[in-house]
């Protein structure tokens, strides 16, 4: 499980100790505190540090939330309804509940078995309706709770699905053969067909041949969609067949990587991957530009590269796993700027 997630402004990190007098300070607030089912009013030292060591033995802990130094509030996806947050008085009105959200909510879609998020918030409380509309999450049913400080109330609660969360990243992506869809678990046998022999694999930098089923879906885990760079899509026909994997990663610069299934190579599909990718990234991410690596034995991807705008911008020594020793690539690189003016 992830320690600590980065924000625009946000950093989200678990509970420590010494983060007991914040959390009491914000809960000792009863205009929160009527918002939380649990929170007695007034909330002390005592409370908090009772709060702080539930949180330790919790399966999925939640995080404290802080802007710099500063405590905000806490957020979570293990409570009584799932998704559970609050955000101290202080820091009401600058959209930190909203940016906070959006991040575990990715964040929780990152694992290929989440299928679903639950949440809820009590029937008067507008500003956590807004987030969670704005966001997506849809109401299931009507009920009520019963809370510490105002007894039983109306609740809402609510549902966001990976349908609708990738829907609102703009998932998948449509081309006029084919599409581009997060990978799931499922995918794993199609995957180590299309990639795992020695000829694609040796095309490529991580992928060992053999490589079998736990590492093939260990890679697609650790490059599951979670709404920014560091992600791999399958590439389907219209008919839902899989027939390649495209990515945009890169542990400095985002760069584009990708496999097409032996059987459909030659038919400009994959140059319609790539370019659909493009279209995508550069509009959804913003970036100045996108990278690519490409072995100096493999012409057929320099020549995707080259239709779709990339431009050689020198050379390095690469390893990959099927190959015996680190091999000469060429290195491409395509800004937005290019790629907009040649797409008008």
């Amino acid at each position: 499980m992830k320690d600590v997630i980065q924000t625009k402004r946000l950093t989200l990190r678990h509970f420590t100790s010494a983060d007991a007098p914040a959390v009491a300070k914000a809960l000792n607030d009863y205009e929160l505190a009527r918002w939380l089912s649990s929170a007695p009013n007034p909330y002390g030292l005592d409370d908090a540090k009772k709060f702080i060591n539930k949180t330790k033995s919790m399966k999925i802990k939640p995080f404290a939330i802080f802007d710099q130094n500063q405590f905000v509030g806490c957020i979570g996806t293990d409570g009584l309804v799932g998704l559970g947050y609050w955000i101290a008085q202080d820091h009401w009105g600058k959209g930190y509940a909203s940016e906070a959200v959006r991040e575990v909510v990715n964040w929780h879609f990152s694992n290929p078995r989440n299928t679903e998020l639950r949440s809820g918030y009590i029937a008067d409380n507008d500003k956590s309706a807004a987030v969670q509309e704005k966001l997506g999450f849809q109401i299931t049913e009507y009920n009520t709770v019963d809370t510490v400080l105002l007894g039983t109330v109306d609740h809402v609660n609510t549902v966001l699905t990976r349908d609708a969360w990738l829907t609102s990243f703009n998932l998948p992506i449509e081309s006029a053969r084919i599409f581009l869809r997060p990978l799931s678990l499922d995918d794993w046998h199609d995957m180590q067909s299309i990639s795992g022999n020695r000829e694609t694999a040796r095309m490529v930098s991580k992928i060992p041949v053999p490589w079998p089923e736990s590492q093939v879906k260990q890679m697609i885990a650790d490059t599951a969609f979670r709404g920014q760079v560091g992600f791999m899509l399958a590439i389907c026909l219209h008919g839902g067949r899989m027939i390649g994997v495209i990515g945009l990663g890169g542990d400095k610069d985002p760069s584009v990587a990708y496999v097409m299934s032996n059987q459909f190579k030659g038919r400009g599909l994959t140059t319609e991957a790539v370019n659909a990718l493009l279209h995508y990234s550069f509009k959804t991410f913003e970036l100045p530009f996108i990278a690519s690596e490409v072995f100096t034995d493999n012409p057929a991807s320099m020549r995707v590269l080259e239709k779709v705008g990339f431009e050689k911008c020198g050379e390095s020594i690469e390893p990959s796993k099927a190959r015996l020793e680190p091999s000469p690539v060429f290195l491409y690189r395509l800004t937005r700027s290019k790629f907009e003016s040649q797409n008008k």
